[in-house]
C-alpha cells in the first residue's frame, strides 16, 4: 500500500504565506526587508536545508553570483526562487525582482462584511487568494470625523476545512494600516 504524505495544517503553514505577503506589502510601500522579526519568522518558518542556496550576504561573498552551500556558483535557471538561509528573493536574469504589478491589481475583491450580532466585528475583507487555499487581509475600522481609520488587521489563511489566522503588529500593522489610509479608505464610507 502507498503510504500518502500528511499535508501540514494551515497553522503550521501560516507564518510562511504571511511574510510572503507581508514581504509583498514592504514592496508596494517601497521598502526592503529590515525588520529582523520578519527574518526570524522566515527562518523559524523554513529551516534551511542542506543543499539550499545562499545568498551573498549568507555566504559572506562579495562575488554576485548566488552560491550552494559549498560555494559554487549557481546558474539562473536552477536556482530556487529564495535563499535557503535568510529568505532573499532572488533577482531575474536582469537583476530585477518580479513584478508585482499594481497594487490595484493585486488582490482579487475588496468588500464590507457586516457583523450579523453584536459579537462578531465588521471588518473590510482585501481577499487575496480563493480557493484551495485562500487568504486574506481584515482591516477592522473605527469612525471618526474625519472617516474610518484602522485599529487592527488580521491575517486569515485558510484550505479545505481548515484555517489559521494572525493579529499584526508593530511593522507590519503599520504597512497595512498605512496602505488602507492611502488606498482603501475612500472605498468606505463608515459611520460613527
Amino acid at each position: 500500500m502507498e503510504e500518502t504524505e500528511k499535508q501540514r495544517t494551515c497553522e503550521e503553514r501560516i507564518a510562511e504565506h504571511l511574510e510572503s505577503r507581508m514581504e509583498d506589502m514592504r514592496r508596494f510601500n517601497g521598502e526592503t526587508r529590515a525588520d529582523e522579526s520578519c527574518d526570524t519568522l522566515y527562518k523559524a518558518a523554513n529551516p534551511k536545508r542542506d543543499g539550499d542556496s545562499l545568498c551573498n550576504d549568507c555566504t559572506d561573498m562579495a562575488h554576485p553570483a548566488v552560491r550552494d552551500d559549498d560555494g559554487d556558483p549557481i546558474e539562473y535557471g536552477d536556482r530556487p526562487a529564495r535563499c535557503g538561509d535568510c529568505g532573499k528573493e532572488w533577482p531575474d536574469e536582469d537583476g530585477n525582482l518580479m513584478d508585482l504589478g499594481p497594487l490595484n491589481e493585486y488582490g482579487l475583491s475588496l468588500d464590507w462584511v457586516a457583523s450579523d450580532d453584536r459579537k462578531r466585528e465588521p471588518f473590510v475583507r482585501w481577499q487575496l487568494s480563493w480557493g484551495g487555499p485562500s487568504d486574506e487581509f481584515r482591516f477592522y475600522l473605527t469612525a471618526g470625523p474625519h472617516g474610518a481609520t484602522c485599529h487592527r488587521v488580521e491575517y486569515k489563511f485558510m484550505d479545505w476545512f481548515d484555517g489559521a489566522g494572525r493579529t499584526l503588529h508593530g511593522a507590519d500593522l503599520k504597512i497595512m494600516c498605512d496602505l488602507w489610509e492611502t488606498e482603501f479608505s475612500e472605498c468606505f464610507q463608515v459611520s460613527e
